[in-house]
């Protein structure tokens, strides 16, 4: 976004005579007369009805008007429709002039432009003081607009997801019911399950049920950004702000103004970044990293987490204040392996997804090959399973799904079919041995590299952390 910065002109009321070269400046440029001054010292409340009653265009130039339509003959009280925030019931931009001495620079400011749109602007009051009085308020309005909407499509884009929520059985049933209850909601939500269970789809599925359907959802990974930058992805940040900042930021929160922001892995944050969170989910307000201004967001909020936050706050490394703002309204996804049922159906939408998109055709999945994909344990849940699809259908030579050879360099072993039914115990051991041969056989094709570029993490489609702890329950030790 443009850094351009302009002179505001300063004086007394009587020596405001417009000037050709204002009525050229590429900003909307406007100055509200108050024909009966105020008293500095005038509280705000009451400051805010003087204005609304009383204040005129004393002039505006060619910018203001295209973007406004105010003109100086127009004569009616024009401040409270420009700028709800400073004069309206929020009177929290006209508290701050006040308090900065009548000087306000650079913050954002949403005013209904000519089109009866709302126009997203940085603006600038400067308060003209004549005998004690403020008798006129020059204000700048450079309009973001569009450069606001590029950087939010942009985002938008990159956070989009090309799947859908696919399954019939109970569990899965019984989530979608809860995300019918809570869509039509403005609650927060806070989303549990194993990584690759498809948190985020969820998410989606109650942004496009609830009243901000028309408005963005942003998506953000808090365990996918660096430790350093996410205040600065969250909350944006100003130029100059730090070294590397050339440029002003708008921030998730920001760009999800109006519509949901989706917190994944909120359990990542830092315990300082979850302070500043609980502060913008409390006070609806947030500041940019670098800047003074605060800056009100409307954001529903669902986070995600694969993560025991509860277990956290008992360990002291999540806030017990933030955990319960944000269990507002819990959801449980389940695992791959609590679904099985769905497997059929996931193998044959991720099989038409893929061909599709890689120009092929399959028309049958064999038996063998269904069974086998049924009855693994897949600790990398839907991810896995879509991963494995893929490289089935780029294997395939016909219009037959042919079961690729696995990420281990063999097909990973099944539970054998034995002719009478094994108990619950010995079901859970076998496929916990299933599970356990699978990553002890990936673990040695990347010669026991963990976390990395073509890591057993990546090649399963799990997280490092989570891999990790899997290896622990099972009794995964390097040789």
């Amino acid at each position: 976004m443009s850094q351009t910065s302009y002179a505001v002109p300063v004086g007394t009321r009587t020596s405001h005579q417009p000037d050709a070269l204002l009525a050229l400046l590429p900003v909307a440029l406007c100055r509200w007369d108050i024909p009966e001054g105020i008293g500095l010292r005038t509280p705000v409340e009451e400051m805010c009805q003087i204005l609304g009653r009383s204040a005129r265009v004393g002039f505006a130039n060619t910018a203001h008007e295209r973007l406004i339509g105010s003109q100086r003959e127009e004569g009616a009280p024009r401040i409270a429709g420009l700028e709800p925030p400073g004069c309206g019931s929020d009177q929290g931009v006209l508290r701050r002039f006040v308090a900065a001495n009548f000087k306000l620079e650079r913050f954002p400011l949403r005013v209904t432009g000519l089109d009866q749109k709302i126009r997203h602007c940085q603006a600038s009051w400067l308060g003209v003081i004549d005998d004690d009085r403020l008798v006129a308020i020059w204000t700048v309005l450079e309009d973001v607009t569009a450069e606001r909407s590029l950087e939010r499509a942009a985002t938008i884009r990159s956070a989009e997801s090309s799947g859908e929520i696919v399954g019939m059985s109970g569990g899965i049933r019984r989530v979608l019911e809860k995300v019918g209850q809570v869509a039509v909601t403005n609650s927060t939500v806070l989303i549990r399950g194993e990584t690759g269970t498809g948190k985020e789809l969820i998410a989606r599925a109650i942004h496009q049920r609830s009243a901000r359907r028309d408005q963005p959802l942003i998506a953000v990974n808090c365990g996918a950004i660096a430790s350093g930058l996410v205040e600065s992805e969250l909350f944006g940040h100003e130029k100059g702000a730090f070294t590397g900042a050339l440029s002003r930021k708008v921030g998730r929160f920001e760009l999800a103004d109006g519509g949901t922001l989706f917190l994944d892995e909120i359990g990542d944050l830092s315990l300082e970044l979850q302070v500043k969170l609980l502060r913008v989910l409390q006070e609806g307000e947030l500041s940019r990293v670098g800047g003074s201004e605060a800056i009100r967001v409307d954001v529903r909020i669902i986070a995600a987490t694969h993560r025991d936050l509860s277990a956290m706050v008992a360990a002291g490394t999540f806030r017990q204040d933030l955990y319960y703002r944000l269990n507002v309204f819990p959801l449980q996804v389940p695992a791959l392996r609590e679904r099985r049922d769905d497997i059929p159906l996931l193998v044959r939408h991720f099989a038409a997804h893929y061909a599709q998109r890689l120009g092929k055709r399959i028309d049958s999945i064999p038996d063998a090959v269904m069974e086998q994909l049924a009855r693994f344990n897949w600790p990398g849940n839907i991810r896995e399973l879509a991963n494995v699809i893929e490289r089935s259908v780029i294997v395939s030579q016909g219009t037959t799904l042919q079961l690729a050879e696995w990420a281990t360099g063999a097909h990973v072993p099944v539970m054998p079919v034995t002719p009478s039914a094994p108990s619950p115990h010995s079901g859970l051991a076998a496929l916990m041995e299933v599970e356990r041969q699978h990553i002890i056989a990936t673990l040695e094709k990347t010669r026991w590299k963990v976390s990395g570029p073509a890591g057993a993490a990546e090649v399963l489609g799990l997280k490092a952390t989570t891999l990790e702890a899997r290896m622990k329950k099972l009794g995964i030790v390097r040789p």
